[in-house]
């Protein structure tokens, strides 16, 4: 009886990052109901390195020492010079998707990567390990892009460290130094 809802909810809100908090008080019984907000990748820019969310909204901050443990786990967004605050957008719900589908095929045919840039409008710069960068338009068809990148990689490109770039923006049209 004595227990104050807001300030239950401001406590688990403050060390939880959720989607929805629900308090249920009766006479007997305390019901919490959460959701958890679940991080779909990682952005970084020149100050720190944060979780953001489906809708490219930044739901924490991530100290340098953590970010090994979770490099391997999600896609690493340079978001550039771009400020943020946390619970704000960074990027677009459609640049996420687009992000999280070219990962998991970029990783399914096991392309070293160092991450990825965001640049301006709707595109997307993949940074491979060994230097070279591939460039995405996030309203072309990803499936197009991705084969086009392993058609180059694999059959037109001798050495992938003299490579600069494969621009994927045009569709079937694809260039390449």
């Amino acid at each position: 009886m004595l227990l104050s809802k807001a300030k239950l909810a401001n406590e688990i809100s403050a060390k939880y990052d959720l989607d929805k908090l629900e308090i249920d008080r009766s006479w007997k019984s305390l019901n919490i109901t959460i959701e958890e907000r679940v991080s779909f990748l990682i952005v970084y820019n020149k100050q720190s390195f944060y979780f953001a969310d489906k809708n490219g909204i930044v739901t924490r901050e991530i100290t340098k020492d953590a970010v090994g443990e979770y490099w391997y786990r999600f896609p690493i967004l340079n978001i550039g010079d771009k400020n943020v605050n946390i619970g704000n957008e960074v990027t677009s719900a459609k640049i996420v998707d687009f992000l999280l589908r070219l990962n998991e095929k970029i990783i399914n045919n096991q392309l070293e990567i160092n991450g990825y840039e965001l640049r301006e409008g709707e595109e997307i710069n993949l940074v491979s390990r060994a230097g070279w960068r591939a460039y995405f338009d996030v309203n072309t068809n990803l499936d197009t892009s991705v084969e086009n990148l392993f058609l180059v990689l694999n059959e037109k490109v001798e050495d992938q460290n003299t490579l600069e770039y494969i621009d994927l923006r045009f569709g079937n049209k694809v260039f390449y130094k």
